[in-house]
């Protein structure tokens, strides 16, 4: 019907109570909540405060909070008959501009992934920032971060990247998307910020019967799996494969120009190896904007890997983790290496975001190699997990470059599992 009762057992003890208050949290997604006593505010997520008299306790009337569940009529299927699916389920769309803390209406782009599933009234969409980092650009071992003497690498101000909510849709008239209830965060798509929305097809038993992937991420949208199951996810011994599907490797310099000296940044494009894509922007030889000061040179942009220096690897990118280093030339140290991404250092449920893109290697010889892409993203809401299975989201490895520099690894993407149920996910391995 729409509801969900939650009904607290009556207290009757002699115990003695050491705290004031016993505390409810409702922290169930996207549920507008009524609490026990007042009225339901729409999209709100409330703290609860129930007194409790210190020294002996009274009979207590059980309070009871009812919750309103997600729309249920773009579910599919229904209980005890699952769906089976398979491949790409999500679609993509790129924001084309800023939306607002307050506001329900966002401008879209083209879609991308599943493109038989366009946004219909009821249906579930994810919003995520995919991009806001600000970083130091100067030639200097302070790019990235902007503290002198470090490694090159970091960023000045992480900003809100990684940032998520779900909500549901009114109405979309192509390119307006219109939600039924107003955002909670702000969410920025200019200059090297993105932002995208994604569809999150909703299911009432589902059943893997292949491989369930992401389009790539192309550097406004995709890298992502998300989806939604009201009961029973059954794995069914298949995978969830996002191996790099995540922030793109730099590319190579265009000549087999000589690289020397500790070039952080460069915008000449035939000279040292070309950074990877990541949190702070991308590069223009992948269609972005670019860095500012360029594209090219040893210094790590946040996440990303940096290029290397005459012969010399490519920085590995990162996620929570930082990267490695790029290796030296023929075990020379006169050389320099692309920088590693810097990692956030944190596992945070809240923030989700794409392994960093490799930083390339740097040829002279016409044989080094591009850096690697980073994983891409699986967010899977289910009451009951069943089966054995596997989520991937592995960044992925550059080749040998012989005697030229090659790429930096993609890093691992983000994945969360939330089962309702809190069961064991013993069953489920996990690759990142």
């Amino acid at each position: 019907d729409g509801s969900a009762l939650l009904s607290f057992s009556l207290i009757n003890t002699s115990t003695i109570a050491t705290e004031t208050y016993m505390r409810l949290r409702i922290t169930t997604e996207t549920l507008t909540v009524s609490d026990y006593n007042g009225t339901a505010v729409n999209g709100e997520v409330e703290d609860h405060q129930i007194p409790i008299l210190k020294g002996p306790i009274q009979p207590i009337t059980p309070a009871v909070v009812i919750a309103q569940c997600l729309n249920t009529g773009n579910i599919e299927g229904s209980s005890g008959t699952p769906v089976d699916i398979t491949g790409t389920v999500n679609t993509y769309y790129p924001a084309t501009a800023n939306a607002l803390a307050g506001t329900n209406v966002l401008t879209l782009g083209t879609a991308t992934g599943n493109i038989t599933e366009t946004l219909n009234p009821g249906d579930r969409v994810m919003i995520i920032q995919m991009q806001n980092a600000s970083i130091d650009t100067t030639n200097t071992d302070s790019y990235g971060s902007g503290v002198a003497g470090g490694y090159g690498s970091g960023w000045i101000d992480y900003g809100t990247t990684g940032q998520y909510e779900f909500a549901t849709v009114a109405s979309f008239a192509d390119p307006t998307l219109t939600l039924s209830e107003n955002l909670t965060n702000s969410f920025t798509s200019d200059g090297n910020s993105s932002f995208q929305v994604v569809r999150v097809p909703m299911y009432e038993d589902a059943r893997l019967t292949g491989t369930i992937t992401a389009s790539d991420w192309d550097g406004s949208s995709g890298g992502i799996v998300s989806i939604y199951v009201n009961g029973t996810l059954d794995l069914n011994g298949n995978t969830i494969d996002v191996n790099g599907k995540g922030f793109r490797g730099g590319t190579l310099n265009t000549g087999n120009g000589i690289a020397t000296g500790l070039n952080y940044v460069m915008s000449a494009t035939n000279i040292d190896g070309g950074k990877g894509e990541g949190v702070a922007g991308t590069p223009v030889s992948l269609g972005g904007l670019g860095y500012s000061d360029g594209d090219y040179g040893i210094g790590a942009p946040a996440n990303a890997g940096g290029g290397g220096n005459y012969n010399s690897g490519g920085g590995g990118g990162a996620n929570v983790g930082p990267g490695g280093r790029g290796g030296y030339y023929a075990n020379s140290t006169s050389y320099y290496p692309g920088e590693p991404g810097t990692g956030i250092g944190l596992a945070d449920p809240t923030r989700l975001t794409l392994g960093g893109g490799g930083g390339a290697g740097q040829e002279n010889n016409g044989v080094g190699q591009n850096g690697a892409d980073g994983g891409g993203i699986v967010y899977i809401t289910a009451n009951t997990v069943t089966g054995t299975g596997t989520i991937n989201a592995n960044g992925n490895t550059s080749p040998n470059a012989g005697g030229d520099g090659p790429g930096g690894g993609g890093a691992g993407g983000s994945v969360l599992v939330y089962n309702k149920d809190g069961a064991s996910l013993s069953t489920l391995t996990v690759n990142a």
